[in-house]
């Protein structure tokens, strides 16, 4: 058996993981050798889901009714261009089908597509100036996003400081960050932050400085309580070829858990004197690396090479992220609003289940899927609207897969045609070249719920691809409860990687 992978990352959960790992039977596993860098933002994302109870489609054409196709012409709203500085006019109503959503969850189909990560911008540069958002969180590293912050907010550029691999529309939005935070008319400064707790060395390079600074004689007592951490849960996640942090036994994982706590103990007792050397808000980011530190121990501690359990260190991630990107905004003014951006399986405010899918067809049950978007959904209810983005034909950057599980390496491939019976090809019967569309709508329609609640392939990979096995690609979804807004392009090009 193989589970039924869509958009598994060569950058998933754990860099521990290859993608033959990841992809392929569990009897014919390997490891393979990973680039050494740490992408920022980082383009990390999960397997594909199911919903419960699904019928795999009947191969062949998708069959559309006439008043479905009626439907989708009349509630589409088409716009010019994706691309950034060309004003709002023609997106006044997505901006209305925003609403006042406080949390504004940008997703992807892929992470190497052009279309997708001008059109975030340019939604970002509307948001801003006029919907008063001011924090853009990204599926990246913590500490990396500090760095860039920093640079967001007058620094200089972080392009020595942090290893990265990144696409050119990435930094543009960066630049015009940083860029209109110079304006002196633009008083509320927009921040830059990540929310990702999968590498630790820039998190810990950021506590050992801050406790130089405040308390310097404790340095000693803190770098010994990270000494388990570091030989055992950063190196792991550093190696793609070592030992798996979950195979470390009770006894190693009980003592690298313990540092960790010794160490916010320590925050804990000492944060008076602490906020009064930095200052309260200083205090606050600074204990929450040790958070992270423990996110990332319990994300290691979950991974393993077993399928039928992998799935689970997924679920662990989301749900850190989503406590991440709870923790910025509490942290920020109280009227604070967020952009978050991410993969389309992340930002996804409802659940599935992880099934594996045998050569015959079958399909059996790994467990529940629960999605960073779920999570916030659940707390922040409709004050978090979620655009998803997919597309029917077109290139794209990725990491490419055999459909045996050998890695193929990195290059730009295309997408000729969209799966025959899925929602892509309904999705074309709008005859726009580009559009936007409120999936709430399809939730309440009387006349075609029914038909509209049908699970259908919906192409959706990240940053691995599998070459030559389509439906790999792509999730069994029921599109009006993949999102609440949906903006789709009829053709895309290749995001300009560097």
């Amino acid at each position: 058996m193989r589970p039924n992978c869509s958009f598994f990352s060569l950058f998933a959960v754990l860099t521990v993981l290859s993608l033959s790992a990841a992809c392929s039977p569990p009897d014919s596993m390997q490891a393979t050798q990973f680039p050494e860098y740490t992408p920022v933002p980082a383009p990390t994302n999960t397997p594909t889901t199911n919903p419960t109870a699904s019928p795999v489609p009947t191969p062949g054409e998708l069959v559309v009714p006439p008043e479905a196709v009626e439907w989708l012409q009349v509630h589409t709203v088409p716009f010019d261009t994706a691309e950034p500085g060309s004003g709002c006019a023609d997106l006044q109503p997505l901006l209305e089908m925003i609403g006042d959503a406080r949390i504004v969850a940008l997703g992807e189909a892929t992470h190497g597509t052009h279309e997708f990560f001008a059109m975030k911008h340019r939604i970002l540069e509307c948001l801003v100036t006029e919907k008063g958002f001011s924090i853009f969180a990204m599926e990246a590293g913590w500490g990396e996003a500090n760095r860039i912050n920093a640079y967001v907010n007058g620094g200089s550029s972080p392009l020595g400081s942090v290893s990265i691999m990144g696409d050119a529309e990435i930094w543009n939005l960066i630049d015009w960050m940083h860029q209109y935070n110079e304006q002196p008319a633009n008083t509320e400064k927009l921040s830059f932050r990540g929310f990702d707790m999968q590498w630790g060395n820039l998190i810990v390079e950021d506590l050992l400085t801050y406790l130089n600074a405040v308390d310097p004689e404790s340095t000693g007592a803190v770098e010994d309580n990270l000494d388990c951490f570091l030989t055992h849960v950063k190196n792991t996640s550093a190696n793609p070829n070592g030992p798996f942090y979950s195979q470390a036994g009770e006894e190693i994982q009980s003592l690298c858990r313990q540092g960790l706590q010794n160490i916010d103990d320590i925050f804990q007792e000492r944060q008076v004197a602490y906020e009064l050397v930095s200052s309260p808000a200083e205090f606050a980011e600074a204990r929450y690396l040790v958070s992270l530190l423990m996110q990332n121990e319990q994300l290691m501690a979950a991974a393993t090479s077993d399928m039928a359990l992998f799935y689970e260190s997924f679920n662990v991630r989301d749900r850190f992220m989503a406590e991440n990107i709870a923790w910025l905004l509490d942290h920020a003014a109280p009227d604070a609003r967020m952009v978050v951006w991410a993969h389309n399986g992340h930002v996804k405010p409802t659940g599935g289940i992880w099934n594996w899918t045998d050569e015959a067809g079958d399909q059996t049950d790994a467990g529940p899927m629960v999605p960073m978007g779920m999570h916030l959904r659940n707390t922040y209810g409709e004050d978090l609207a979620v655009i998803g983005f997919s597309f029917a034909t077109g290139s794209f950057h990725a990491m490419s897969i055999s459909v045996t599980g050998a890695y193929l390496g990195r290059g730009e491939y295309s997408l000729e045609s969209p799966l025959p019976n899925g929602h892509e090809t309904y999705l074309l019967t709008a005859g726009l070249p580009r559009f936007y569309l409120d999936l709430r709508l399809m939730r309440v329609d009387p006349l075609l719920g029914d038909w509209f609640r049908e699970p259908r392939w919906l192409t959706s990979f990240g940053m691995g691809y599998i070459v030559g096995d389509p439906t790999a690609n792509a999730s069994l979804v029921v599109l009006p409860d993949e999102f609440d807004i949906l903006i789709f392009f009829e053709r895309t090009t290749a995001s300009k990687w560097w």
